[in-house]
């Protein structure tokens, strides 16, 4: 199901992976969860997603390469912790009630 919003957990900011890439890497990867979190990553064909992240399809083969040997995703574009992180059936109604 795809999801409205997705959690960006606070260890965003000290995780080595994140930090020690360019602020334009760590830009490409938020729009890769956005992508993922509404279901449409692993849909679109690579000059899509060269397009969604605002960059060259060559630049995107970087990028890719990148991310995967950050071990962030898989080189069929799955984004390797999302299943973990992202809880598809929190409706947050439980937070709100709290």
């Amino acid at each position: 199901m795809a999801l409205p919003w997705f959690r960006l957990y606070t260890e965003f900011a000290t995780d080595p992976k994140i930090q020690r890439m360019e602020h334009g890497m760590q830009r490409h990867f938020i729009m890769l969860l956005c992508l993922q979190g509404n279901e449409t990553l692993q849909t679109l064909k690579e000059d899509d997603i060269a397009y969604a992240l605002g960059i060259s399809e060559e630049k995107l083969l970087e990028v890719k390469h990148s991310f995967i040997k950050r071990g962030l995703i898989t080189k069929e574009w799955i984004v390797i912790s999302w299943g973990k992180r992202q809880v598809a059936t929190d409706s947050g109604a439980a937070r709100q009630k709290a």
